[in-house]
């Protein structure tokens, strides 16, 4: 059966569309402003170094950065920065960026914590994120972390 809600109902119905497909997102920042935020709020820094043409970047984008879970955690507990080495040559250079996706963890001065290459899913990067964020990366490797059962943790 078909129903007449007339004006008011389509009104509604073209309103609401956008906001129910809107989702959430990662609160990527630029360099420079993440380096700031990070200090500000005392976070750790994740920095994601990818390219235009680069496939897994795009895979990245598309499996792992778009996961509800990853998006919370990674904004709940550190300052995510997104750079495009080929647009920002002289930060890839500063930071010695090998290829793409290059992903790297740092404390909120800068210092390196944890680096990986290449694609990650979700799952095995929600394993990292909670490795560093954690700090069990002071004390152990990630296999061990992931043998210890504490991936399995809500921190």
């Amino acid at each position: 059966m078909i129903r007449n809600y007339g004006i008011a109902g389509l009104i509604a119905l073209i309103i609401g569309f956008p906001l129910a497909g809107k989702s959430e997102t990662i609160n990527w920042q630029g360099h420079a402003e993440g380096v700031e935020k990070a200090v500000q709020e005392n976070k750790k820094i994740f920095i994601h170094f990818q390219a235009d043409w680069c496939t897994y970047c795009v895979k990245m984008d598309e499996e792992t950065f778009s996961d509800s879970k990853v998006i919370r955690y990674l904004n709940e507990h550190f300052i995510p920065i997104r750079v495009n080495g080929d647009r920002e040559a002289e930060l890839r250079r500063i930071y010695k960026v090998p290829g793409y996706p290059d992903n790297r963890f740092l404390t909120r001065k800068r210092d390196p914590i944890f680096q990986f290459f290449g694609f990650q899913g979700p799952e095995v990067f929600m394993v990292l994120l909670k490795y560093v964020h954690t700090d069990s990366f002071k004390t152990m490797t990630p296999v061990q972390f992931l043998e210890s059962g504490s991936d399995k943790s809500d921190f």
